[in-house]
């Protein structure tokens, strides 16, 4: 940092090179704690940071900083009233016109992050991010959603569903099947709502079955279905259980012990969700 200091001493500030130095010194000290540092450089800079849509790109980078340097204070209310003077607080739409700032965007996302019990939000910024920007800039949201699921873990802070199955995709992609289904899985069994825990618990079956872990795949369905037992979609959700059960295990079939999987599932199924068309056809099957 003092060597950066000395070298913008001898560059003009109007300066291209010199404003984009600066910025990029003040965000190394904000990754590094230094807030009292980031406040002087931030109060240089705010005068000009009424609207990003009417200066540059590396002022709506400035305001992302800002938002930032509050969420590091936790003066989250300060970070919520900064990113509503561009964004809508319902929709995330642009509130004036869109400028090319990646880091405004994941500003935003981190305050979702730390705001809490934001998750359709979080998952549909993400989304968002991904589309208006690109697979690089998913890449780094996606960065940022682990980086607060690790940070909220080791603090015993509830872990938003949302996250953990982000974690899971970016795995996915990854190339790591085995470790996708562990996290698919848990975001399945902690999600409240049946259907996004029907979708994430099918990922994560499916991350199984690719890994040739059958009897995970078969258990994550079930459980997940045994947690959403309400549901009209459950006992069909089961069925896939069995139906899974019933074809031949690549590479390793274990016959038997699959056919014993079998059985106690349509045993299950007909016992939980007895007027259901799925019971009765999981009657047929055991009468078979």
């Amino acid at each position: 940092a003092a060597f950066a200091l000395d070298a913008l001493s001898e560059i003009r500030f109007d300066r291209q090179s010199a404003k984009t130095a600066t910025f990029l010194l003040a965000s190394a000290w904000l990754r590094s704690g230094r807030l009292d540092d980031v406040d002087r450089q931030l109060e240089l800079v705010r005068p000009r940071l009424s609207s990003p849509a009417s200066g540059s790109d590396l002022d709506a980078d400035w305001l992302a900083l800002d938002i930032r340097y509050h969420l590091s204070k936790r003066d989250i209310s300060d970070a919520r009233q900064l990113v509503g003077r561009f964004y809508d607080s319902r929709t995330g739409d642009w509130i004036t016109s869109k400028t090319t700032s990646l880091e405004l965007d994941l500003a935003r996302l981190s305050l979702l992050l730390a705001d809490g019990n934001r998750d359709p939000e979080i998952t549909a910024w993400l989304e968002r991010i991904g589309q208006n920007r690109g697979t690089f800039a998913r890449r780094r949201a996606e960065a940022l959603a682990v980086g607060a699921l690790r940070s909220h873990a080791s603090r015993n802070v509830r872990v938003s569903p949302a996250l953990i199955a982000a974690q899971g995709e970016d795995w996915l992609r990854r190339n790591d099947p085995s470790q996708a289904a562990t996290l698919l899985r848990q975001a399945a069994l902690l999600e409240a709502n049946d259907s996004i825990a029907f979708q994430y618990a099918a990922k994560s079956a499916a991350a199984s079955r690719s890994s040739s872990d059958f009897k995970t795949a078969i258990n994550t369905l079930l459980e997940v279905a045994r947690k959403h037992s309400d549901a009209s979609a459950a006992p069909d959700f089961a069925m896939q259980a069995a139906l899974l059960a019933s074809q031949p295990w690549k590479p390793n079939d274990e016959s038997d012990k699959r056919v014993e999987i079998l059985i106690e599932t349509l045993r299950e199924i007909s016992q939980t969700w007895p007027a259901s068309d799925t019971a009765l056809k999981a009657n047929r099957w055991l009468c078979r």
